[in-house]
């Protein structure tokens, strides 16, 4: 059996240095690593943040046109994205008749949440509420994420307290939004019309 004898300034040997790199790729390869989850959890939580923003402006708005309407009417379907919002708010014509109706829905067709703005001297339909599209990196417009579920129904309330002939003052709405990542953020808000 031979010995690997080193000179006394020899350096080293081929062993070594192979366990050296070995060592060094496997350092390299885990900073790698947590450095790519690193940016896949910023890239979740920002894409989370990004649905909660827009859906609770989305629902806010909402919020604001039932609270302020004359009318209130909820088209409720066992199919949740086929329910409809339809709000009469309080608008101001040449005339100075006071009306204007808003209605929200789903289009199933490209996941979004649309309003038909039929106010005196708006009357836009399909107006994009959610979500908000985004430049993509080559140049086109893309939607950030989906509305997979939106659902608007008449909540229980306590409507004989205030008249008693059946009229629904309370809307609960359920929206689910879903992103490419998978990433999930379900709302759900509980509105009062206080135009009685």
């Amino acid at each position: 059996m031979t010995k690997i004898r080193r000179k006394i300034n020899g350096g080293h040997t081929l062993v070594e240095v192979a366990i050296s790199l070995l060592c060094a790729a496997a350092f390299f390869c885990g900073l790698v690593r947590v450095y790519a989850y690193g940016i896949e959890e910023f890239n979740n939580a920002a894409s989370k943040l990004q649905m909660l923003n827009e859906g609770t402006l989305a629902l806010r708005q909402i919020g604001v046109n039932i609270r302020n309407a004359s009318t209130l009417y909820v088209i409720e379907n066992s199919d949740p994205n086929r329910s409809r919002l339809t709000v009469t708010v309080p608008d101001v014509d040449n005339d100075n008749n006071e009306y204007g109706r808003i209605e929200y829905y789903t289009d199933t067709g490209d996941h979004t949440v649309r309003i038909d703005d039929r106010r005196v001297g708006i009357n836009d339909m399909r107006i994009l509420c959610l979500p908000k599209r985004r430049m993509n990196q080559s140049g086109g417009r893309r939607f950030p994420f989906m509305v997979t579920k939106m659902n608007f129904q008449y909540a229980d309330d306590d409507q004989d307290i205030f008249n008693n002939n059946g009229a629904k003052y309370m809307v609960k709405i359920d929206m689910a939004l879903e992103d490419s990542l998978g990433n999930t953020v379900n709302l759900t808000t509980t509105q009062t019309k206080m135009n009685r």
